[in-house]
């Protein structure tokens, strides 16, 4: 069933006429992305001007205590501040237009794999839109050089051209060194059949080199050592786990294991991710490797120890690429509840129709996406690559 209509991209109509189209799709996604710039910042845009004003002042951006990453978006955060004059407007509209090339890049990749019409769907959906252009989450800029680094990997495994594989290890590498989003990825190579040098390379490589490039500002003092333990290996976030809490009959026992205050707080979220997605990654070991990491994005933000708004963008690849009327209910009812959100666009009709029913982004997420998955399985296209029109 062709939800959006668009199945004219698999028509016989000229080849002009489908560029048209594929040109009409960005230039609208585009737009709406660069239009968001203009509406109200968050939390997130000021730690932004925190961290990009430590780099430019010579000092290590964990010294805030607002940033929980690696050094690779602190460097581009201060690049695009001094061309912005330090003026917030520019700066913003700057960052939105990185995160549109990311988002770019991530759809030229599901073009190249899937075909126009799932680089189209990508490109156009509102989560995307949303937490690029509103919230300015780069979560989009680790996935888009973690899919860059699978193209070079396939291209490897038939070729077997090491520089090949010499580009995908540093663009993994790269990937978390940006968000370590694709932290437990790196446990599927275990699974990836390939010679054990190989494989080896491929998660120790990238998981080493996104260790050993905090050691240096870690040497500097040791209130630098406390700030990179603190804001990146021992942060906690939200700990809401709503996939595992779901099954708990005593909810409030449910609360109390993601508590702050309690030794334990959050870790078995955490274990039950850990498992949960290495277990995907087991099951899906035989399945062509254009669909893992869509497949991964999906695992991640169901079995999450902690979902916020702006990670439904990483949803978003999956939801794209495995594309049916179960994920554009996830698209549909997932933006509605960023619309309302007050980190959002805010608006209090929709907070008040949610609140009620006791609905947000967070808590509804796991059980659309398991909805729309299922929904795969039933038509069996969740492990055939016939269906998407794979170049």
């Amino acid at each position: 069933m062709d939800v959006l209509g668009l199945s004219i991209l698999k028509s016989n109509i000229t080849g002009k006429s489908v560029n048209r189209i594929i040109t009409g799709f960005v230039v609208l996604g585009i737009f709406l992305r660069c239009s968001l710039a203009f509406t109200s910042t968050n939390f997130d845009f000021e730690s932004y001007k925190i961290t990009s004003d430590l780099i430019l002042a010579g000092e290590p951006p964990w010294r805030g205590q607002r940033y929980n990453y690696g050094i690779s978006w602190s460097l581009i955060l201060s690049i695009l501040r001094l061309l912005s004059f330090e003026n917030d407007l520019i700066f913003r509209i700057l960052i939105v237009g990185v995160l549109t090339a990311a988002d770019l890049m991530i759809a030229l990749i599901l073009k190249k794999w899937f075909g126009a019409k799932t680089a189209c769907i990508f490109f156009i959906n509102p989560i995307s839109i949303m937490v690029t252009g509103h919230y300015n989450q780069f979560d989009n800029l680790s996935i888009a050089a973690a899919l860059w680094a699978m193209n070079y990997l396939i291209k490897y495994l038939d070729s077997n051209v090491r520089t090949d594989l010499a580009k995908s290890i540093l663009l993994f590498s790269l990937s978390l060194t940006i968000k370590h989003n694709l932290a437990l990825f790196l446990i599927w190579f275990v699974f990836l059949k390939c010679n054990k040098r190989v494989r080896a390379a491929l998660i120790g490589i990238p998981a080493f080199i996104f260790l050993a490039h905090f050691v240096p500002f870690m040497l500097i003092s040791k209130f630098d050592r406390e700030s990179v333990l603190s804001a990146v290996f021992k942060y906690w976030s939200s700990n809401n786990a709503p996939f595992w809490k779901f099954w708990f009959w005593d909810k409030d026992f449910a609360e109390s294991l993601g508590s702050h205050t309690a030794w334990h707080h959050g870790r078995l979220w955490n274990i039950l991710m850990i498992l949960s997605v290495s277990v995907v990654g087991y099951l899906v070991r035989r399945l062509d490797l254009r669909l893992l990491i869509p497949i991964y994005t999906l695992a991640l933000i169901t079995f999450s120890s902690a979902i916020t708004s702006q990670f439904l963008a990483i949803a978003a690849v999956g939801a794209a690429v495995f594309f049916n009327i179960g994920f554009l209910g996830f698209f549909m009812f997932e933006t509605v509840c960023l619309f309302a959100d007050p980190a959002g666009l805010d608006i209090h009709f929709l907070q008040d129709f949610l609140s009620i029913r006791g609905w947000n982004s967070w808590n509804t997420a796991p059980t659309l996406i398991v909805v729309a998955v299922v929904i795969h399985f039933w038509k069996r296209r969740f492990i055939s690559l016939s269906n998407f029109s794979c170049k």
